[in-house]
């Protein structure tokens, strides 16, 4: 007779995520802290939003100079 392979029936226990700042009990710490990660994300949007604003304006420019072969083209076969 084969003998079975039996696992424990207990889930797996895994270790509590850790938090990337360490605990803060002074408010003071907590606020400073926050207004740090605020500013890093304010920081981080602008740059965000500078970089649309040049794709946003690449985009333009080639889209009118992509209507402007799609005339020419146009006249082209027109003419013959």
């Amino acid at each position: 007779m084969k003998e079975k392979n039996q696992t424990s029936s207990k889930p797996a226990q895994t270790a509590p995520a850790k938090t990337a700042t360490p605990a803060v009990s002074n408010p003071s710490e907590k606020l400073a802290n926050l207004l740090r990660k605020e500013g890093m994300l304010a920081a981080r949007a602008k740059k965000a939003q500078d970089e649309l604003r040049m794709i946003r304006k690449d985009i333009q420019t080639l889209w009118e100079v992509r209507n402007e072969q799609a005339a020419d083209l146009l006249d082209e076969i027109l003419e013959d």
